[in-house]
C-alpha cells in the first residue's frame, strides 16, 4: 500500500479549528502545531509494526456481562413520579408546546 502522510501546517489547523468550532490564536496554533505532529509520527511508528497476521482486537479487556435480569416490579405511584416534575397541571406533566 502506498505510503500517505498528512502534512500538518497552520493552515489545516485553522480549518480543523473552524469545523470543531473552537477558536484558536495563532500563538496556540504554533503550540499545537508541534504536538499534532509529534502524535502523528507516532501513528507513522505504529504502521510499522507487522500485523499482517493478526486478528482483529475488538477490545483490550475482556467482557462480562453486567446488567441485571429484567424482573417486573410495582414502579412508582402517580405522586411518586411526579414529585419532581417542574410543571404540572391535575395528574399530568406539564410541558411548553412543541410545534
Amino acid at each position: 500500500m502506498a505510503e500517505r502522510r498528512i502534512v500538518i501546517d497552520e493552515k489545516l489547523i485553522e480549518h480543523l479549528s473552524w469545523l470543531s468550532r473552537i477558536r484558536l490564536e495563532k500563538e496556540e496554533i504554533r503550540n499545537i502545531l508541534p504536538q499534532l505532529t509529534r502524535i502523528l509520527e507516532f501513528f507513522h511508528q505504529m504502521d510499522e509494526a507487522g500485523v499482517e497476521n493478526t486478528p482483529p482486537l475488538f477490545t483490550v479487556v475482556e467482557y462480562t456481562e453486567t446488567t441485571r435480569a429484567d424482573e417486573p416490579s410495582t414502579g412508582l405511584s402517580q405522586e411518586e413520579a411526579l414529585r419532581n416534575a417542574p410543571k404540572r397541571e391535575g395528574a399530568f406533566i406539564k410541558a411548553p408546546r412543541i410545534v
